[in-house]
């Protein structure tokens, strides 16, 4: 006789992030990276054997597997003060994302945009173009190269600098200008199998999975 429910080994509900709207609210996973969620799970069972009466005060030891993953390549700035909330049980706390940029020495390249913020493609087209040609930083000669073909979150754009100019005394101006840094907070809200909407933090969803 067939199950009629097949439950996977590891919650599968933490590795499919994603923004999700619905009657009176709205949902915002983030993304948690597989190898990350198995040592999680690992590591959370043996919290239950070890400490069976209060594991769920000692969570500081597992904190850090649950820091998002996102497919855009965004680094993190407040790692460490999100995995001290995420230690506590605050799992609402903002994350603080930035992009990814090479200085070269007469160019600027951006490699990607902080996830959430819009679609690579836009910073090009709507924010980055029509403002830097007409710097006085920037070469006439502007060569700006842009490759989707890995994803609308990252590519990569080139911008020439004019001779004698300062990568890093025209960075800020150019973190402004493709909305570099973003704050995101994630929403933790789940349906259960009875259709009700419940808020379910990694933790509190590891409980109720094993």
């Amino acid at each position: 006789v067939d199950p009629l429910y097949l439950i996977p080994v590891i919650p599968t509900s933490l590795l499919f992030g994603g923004k999700r709207l619905a009657a009176g609210y709205m949902s915002n996973t983030p993304f948690l990276n597989f190898c990350d969620v198995c040592t999680l799970v690992e590591k959370y069972i043996n919290l239950r054997r070890k400490y069976p009466m209060n594991y769920n005060t000692k969570f500081g030891e597992i904190a850090k597997y649950c820091l998002p993953d996102f497919p855009s390549h965004s680094i993190i700035r407040n790692k460490k003060t999100v995995i001290e909330e995420y230690s506590k049980g605050n799992f609402n706390c903002p994350i603080i994302m930035d992009g990814v940029m090479e200085l070269e020495p007469n160019a600027i390249r951006i490699k990607s945009i902080p996830y959430g913020t819009t679609q690579f493609e836009d910073v090009l087209t709507k924010k980055l173009g029509p403002k830097m040609n007409s710097a006085n930083f920037v070469s006439a000669a502007t060569n700006e190269i842009i490759d989707l073909s890995t994803g609308i979150d990252y590519g990569n754009i080139a911008i020439k600098l004019k001779r004698n100019v300062n990568p890093f005394e025209v960075l800020d101006k150019f973190k402004t200008e493709c909305t570099f840094t973003q704050s995101w907070t994630p929403q933790w809200f789940f349906v259960d199998k009875d259709g009700f909407v419940v808020e379910m933090n990694p933790m509190k969803l590891l409980d109720v999975w094993y």
